[in-house]
């Protein structure tokens, strides 16, 4: 008997025994593209269970469940099913990463080993009579270059734009590759996105998206270049479709060598959206002050006002903090609200980037046992204080500053439980504003 025939045997003989799966095509799709049938089993399992949907099983996902050993899908399945995956926007992204981690466990495991069918096809496919308009790349406004751009292996993009089906756009000072196609949700928040320096000159998406693809799910990686000329500067920024992969990033990047003497630098990059803006009338209010700069400076989503201790009669201190939905647009509304001619409230003001919050991990966060303190006024003394929180547990010190205090306990513990129960409290005529305080810490990186 062929193997044609022995297949469509072997298809007949599932489809009766499970004639009441809906799934079954499933199944056979799988077998069909040579999966192993305890690996094509477990998967249909998952669709039929709605963990997945048939649609979740795309060319990529099967390529990767070639030759994948039953133990590993096995992880995989519990994974699967043991984790809320039903908030995630890319199955597929999502389920050939984790195949990709669970191969990594194996012994003896090398790159060469992960690679798919897939790949391999898209990787020996003649691109050469590929016409360069026939594939999803814009060029932006004033983009003087010319094809892909200079030192780089336009065949090895073009393969890679074949088989992710993602879109490039080249403009002046930038290579922007993404959003994924057929992205429905919005652009990933504050903590997904990672800065990567080390960068050999000759490196560009080719050699980029499939170190960072192993990392997650890419939304959006931009590679800057010099306006003038399109060469690499150095340097990227990749966005991920959440935190945890974007950390991912870091920790398996961040070091990595790209040369005899070079090794890139990975950290979480969080772009400055935030301006100090001084010289402001004390006595309007939060809603005039938005209304009025919103109205000359477009993106603008809060005005933060630090309320005046000393004298309660003022909104403010003669300065706010104004938050932008973007960096472009609060770097246009420094530029805006610095011109001369610019008068708020009768007025020039100052206007300059405010020092970003420190971005500290999960893991340093675990660790502290200070406290902030904030929403305090004169009569709120350190003794005061003191007094309120050594019921707790034994403490180091007590330091107030102007509205806010540090409250340095010995254990963590304490902390939590002080924090937990005199958050919100009255004390004196000042109800307290109780949280973990962040440690300081700044991370230079190039401007963008």
């Amino acid at each position: 008997m062929n193997s044609t025939n022995g297949e469509e045997s072997y298809a007949a003989d599932y489809s009766q025994t499970h004639a009441e799966d809906t799934n079954s095509e499933v199944f056979y799709q799988l077998i069909q593209a040579n999966i192993t049938e305890d690996v094509a089993t477990q998967v249909n399992d998952l669709v039929a269970n709605g963990v997945l949907a048939a649609g979740d099983i795309t060319e990529r996902v099967q390529a990767e469940l070639l030759n994948l050993p039953v133990e590993l899908m096995n992880s995989i399945t519990n994974e699967l099913t043991t984790s809320d995956v039903s908030n995630l926007k890319n199955k597929a992204a999502y389920l050939i990463g984790l195949i990709k981690t669970q191969r990594k466990k194996m012994p003896g495991f090398t790159s060469a080993e992960s690679s798919t069918s897939l790949s391999a096809a898209t990787s020996n496919a003649d691109t050469s009579s590929i016409d360069i308009n026939q594939l999803p790349i814009t060029y932006g406004k004033h983009y003087k270059g010319a094809g892909l751009g200079p030192n780089v292996n336009a065949e090895a993009v073009k393969k890679l734009l074949l088989r992710t089906g993602y879109a490039m756009d080249l403009s002046p000072g930038q290579r922007q590759y993404g959003p994924p196609p057929n992205w429905t949700g919005g652009k990933p928040g504050k903590g997904c996105e990672v800065f990567i320096g080390g960068l050999l000159r000759e490196t560009f998406e080719d050699t980029l998206v499939p170190l960072l693809e192993d990392c997650g799910m890419i939304y959006e990686l931009r590679i800057m270049t010099n306006p003038t000329d399109g060469i690499n500067k150095g340097f990227a920024f990749c966005i991920f479709s959440n935190k945890s992969e974007a950390q991912s990033c870091v920790n398996q990047l961040n070091g990595k060598a790209m040369g005899r003497s070079r090794f890139l630098k990975v950290n979480v990059h969080n772009p400055n959206t935030r301006l100090f803006v001084g010289g402001v009338d004390k006595s309007k209010s939060k809603e005039i002050i938005f209304q009025t700069i919103s109205g000359i400076t477009p993106g603008l989503t809060d005005v933060i006002l630090k309320g005046d201790t000393e004298n309660p009669r003022n909104k403010h201190r003669g300065f706010v903090f104004l938050d932008y939905e973007e960096h472009k647009l609060a770097s246009s509304a420094i530029k805006k609200l610095m011109l001369p001619q610019t008068l708020i409230f009768g007025k020039n003001l100052f206007a300059d980037w405010a020092e970003p919050m420190a971005d500290v991990s999960d893991e340093v966060m675990a660790t502290v046992k200070v406290l902030y303190v904030k929403g305090l006024t004169t009569s709120v003394t350190e003794e005061v204080l003191k007094d309120r929180f050594s019921p707790y547990g034994a403490i180091d010190s007590v330091k107030k500053l102007k509205d806010y205090a540090f409250v340095h306990f010995q254990s963590r513990e304490d902390a939590l439980q002080a924090m937990n129960d005199l958050n919100g409290m009255r004390v004196e005529d000042a109800t307290l504003e109780v949280t973990l305080a962040k440690p300081n810490a700044k991370k230079k990186e190039p401007k963008m």
